[in-house]
Parts: C-alpha cells; sequence; structure tokens
C-alpha cells in the first residue's frame, strides 16, 4: 500500500485495551478478513487515520496517507455512481459515508453535509421510500442503511453541539468566532481537541467505538440476524 499505509494499519490493528468492546483477537480477526476486500480495506483506512488522529490531535506523519485514501475513495465513489450492479449501491453507500464521517470528525462539516445530501440523493433515487419494495432488505443492504444512520447522527448532533459551542464557549473570543453556519475546519479541531481534554473519557469512549466500526465492512452470511437498534444511552 501507498505513502504510510501499511504503517497506519499496523497502529490500527495493534490497538490493545483491557477493557475494550470487543476482545482484542476477534476484532483483529476482522481487520484480516478486512485485508481481503479492497474495498473494505479502503473504508477501514479513512476510519484507522480518524482514531489516530483523534488519539493524538494531529494526523502528523499520517496526513499524506489519509488524503491518498481520501482521493481513491471519491474516485472510486464516482465510478460507483454510474453502476448498476446491487452490489455497487451498497459499496457506494458505504464509501460515502465514510467520507461524511472522515470529514466531520475532522472539522470539515461543511463538506461532510455535502456529501450527506449527495448520499440522500443517491438512495432516495435508488430505493425511494414509497418503494413496494422498501421494506424487503437483504443483510448487506441492512447493514449498510445502520451505518448510514450512524453516520447521520454522528454529523447533526456534532452540528448541534458545535452551534451551541460557538456561541457561547468562552474560549472563542467574541472577535473572532466564526459563523456557526459555516464553521471554519482549524478553528473545530482545536475545539474538538479541548472537548477531548475536559470530558472525563469522553475520547477514551468515543476511540473504543471507533475500533468497531469496520464491522459495518464486512461480508456477512446472508442468513444473518442482526439485533434491534438498541438507543438507551448508558
Amino acid at each position: 500500500m501507498p505513502f504510510r499505509s501499511n504503517e497506519l494499519f499496523s497502529y490500527f490493528y495493534q490497538l490493545e485495551d483491557p477493557v475494550d468492546i470487543t476482545p482484542r483477537d476477534k476484532r483483529q480477526g476482522l481487520l484480516k478478513s478486512v485485508m481481503q476486500s479492497p474495498d473494505a480495506l479502503r473504508n477501514t483506512m479513512l476510519i484507522a487515520g480518524l482514531h489516530y488522529g483523534w488519539k493524538a490531535g494531529r494526523l502528523q506523519i499520517f496526513e499524506s496517507t489519509l488524503l491518498f485514501h481520501k482521493i481513491e475513495t471519491m474516485r472510486l465513489v464516482n465510478w460507483l455512481l454510474v453502476q448498476s450492479e446491487p452490489t455497487a449501491y451498497y459499496l457506494c453507500i458505504r464509501h460515502i459515508a465514510t467520507l461524511c464521517l472522515t470529514e466531520c470528525a475532522f472539522g470539515n462539516v461543511l463538506v461532510a453535509e455535502t456529501h450527506l445530501n449527495g448520499l440522500m440523493r443517491y438512495m432516495d433515487f435508488h430505493k425511494p421510500p414509497d418503494s413496494p419494495y422498501a421494506d424487503d432488505e437483504s443483510v448487506e443492504e441492512e447493514l449498510a442503511n445502520r451505518y448510514v444512520i450512524l453516520t447521520y447522527n454522528f454529523i447533526y448532533g456534532f452540528k448541534s453541539r458545535l452551534r451551541d459551542i460557538l456561541h457561547e464557549d468562552d474560549r472563542v473570543p467574541p472577535d473572532t468566532k466564526p459563523d456557526p453556519k459555516r464553521p471554519d475546519p482549524e478553528t473545530v479541531q482545536e475545539l474538538m481537541h479541548s472537548w477531548h481534554k475536559d470530558e472525563f473519557r469522553g475520547l477514551d469512549i468515543r476511540l473504543k467505538a471507533m475500533k468497531m466500526v469496520p464491522y459495518f465492512f464486512n461480508q456477512l452470511p446472508p442468513d444473518t440476524k442482526l439485533w434491534d437498534i438498541d438507543e438507551y444511552v448508558a
């Protein structure tokens, strides 16, 4: 893989936490299977870069690596948009959702919203809500839809909090506060980093959850039964 991709993947693979959500060997088994699929691996590389960036505070040595994978993902999305196979639809959804998640998490809220709006139009065109087959979902489609729900809620939950912070946070001088509708990515990243430091275990919980995201990219047997989403927040 180009640039520092191998090093970044190794970082993500070797992550260890004695009280993690999923046992380390099970998560590493997932990542080994992810390596067999170029599409799953590409999405995982973006999440790995996001994990490193949040944990370290900056991308540093992996900045060019993440940029490369973002560009390659956008190229692939442009190709998938004109394909007619059902598998192309699910792949396209996952790739766009990962771009949304990554851009928002690095402070590029407007870019994330642009990707998300395009994703909603794409899904409405291929799977209209009033379609007679709207409830007839395959496992792959349901998993992709759950990933979109996660991404959608992350972006708009983040945007809502950011808007409140930009209006009220004393750490941002009044004369330098950006328009909440057009937040500057650098300012957003600085605020995000301060949130991570100030919140008790806030960053730790987010990093644990981020390691679970590649489960959305894994190929599941067609007879897999997915549990209902638990909306309870502990």
